[in-house]
């Protein structure tokens, strides 16, 4: 995927980690404030990039690792890039009629005393990208 062939447009969502007492200590990971099993990302065609930033407070807790993209048969859209707070996931944009091209898993570890990581964890719900040439109405 040459970067002549990404759309310049990106959209950008804030990620916050939070551990959940309630839950055996399992980490709770909100998407612009928001939480659930499952989400699905659908961006316009002139969206080429999708960044996922950590939050402040979520910064001085965790840093990004390699994220895990499945891509789906016949689809070579989606790629990665990440450093400590950011994942940047590029898509070409070669979906059309709303495919879904993949799945994304965002990894995480835990700062240990400001130095060093620990326990690597996993975003949970995987994010799949079901693409598209138009909104629907």
């Amino acid at each position: 995927m040459s970067e002549k062939e990404i759309p310049s447009g990106q959209i950008e969502i804030s990620i916050r980690i939070e551990s959940n007492p309630k839950k055996g200590g399992k980490y709770i990971w909100y998407y612009n404030g928001l939480s659930s099993s499952s989400f699905s990302i659908r961006v316009p065609p002139d969206v080429g990039y999708i960044k996922f930033t950590l939050d402040d407070a979520t910064q001085s807790r965790f840093v990004f690792r390699s994220p895990d993209i499945t891509q789906f048969e016949g689809y070579t859209d989606l790629a990665a890039d990440y450093t400590d707070s950011c994942v940047t996931v590029t898509d070409n944009q070669a979906n059309q009629n709303y495919a879904t091209v993949g799945e994304i898993l965002l990894n995480a570890e835990a700062v240990v005393n400001g130095v060093g990581t620990g326990q690597l964890i996993s975003s949970d719900p995987e994010f799949t990208n079901t693409g598209g040439e138009f909104c629907p109405s």
